[in-house]
């Protein structure tokens, strides 16, 4: 049967005030069930975003936290990285100075003068100790006050 011929058949036996009641109490039963299942679903909405908002506040302090924990890191490494830098460059300078000096042609002449005047201290303490610069420097001054 198609419906179309169906609905007559249904207007005929009952007539328009019935088929009327009718219609409308199968709208206001569905449209009572879409209002109970729409305030279930907006009831569940709201716990939804009453937890999401949860979520982001404890979850935003966290994060701002984290930033900040990041930027006080990241600062703390370009600052050693800045002292260890400096560091490296005065040790570096420091032994080029110290290669340049045993690579000189002035360090074999130099090294030999430093021998000479630890020769020549090791010398002196030996006529400190022996007393002999003691009655040097006492013939000095007897002979400038006379």
């Amino acid at each position: 049967m198609h419906p179309g011929i169906h609905n007559q058949l249904h207007v005929e036996e009952h007539g328009n005030d019935a088929l009327n009641a009718d219609l409308s109490k199968r709208f206001i039963r569905d449209t009572s069930q879409a209002l109970d299942k729409t305030k279930d679903l907006l009831d569940k909405a709201i716990d939804a975003r009453a937890a999401m908002d949860d979520l982001c506040d404890s979850w935003k302090v966290s994060w701002i936290d984290f930033q900040k924990t990041c930027d006080d890191r990241l600062r703390e490494c370009r600052m050693t990285r800045s002292a260890l830098e400096f560091e490296m460059r005065n040790m570096m300078t420091g032994f080029r100075d110290i290669r340049a000096f045993f690579l000189d042609e002035k360090h074999d002449r130099q090294v030999e003068r430093l021998k000479e005047f630890i020769g020549l201290c090791e010398r002196l303490k030996a006529l400190k100790e022996s007393g002999f610069l003691d009655t040097v420097a006492d013939t000095i001054l007897k002979l400038e006050n006379a």
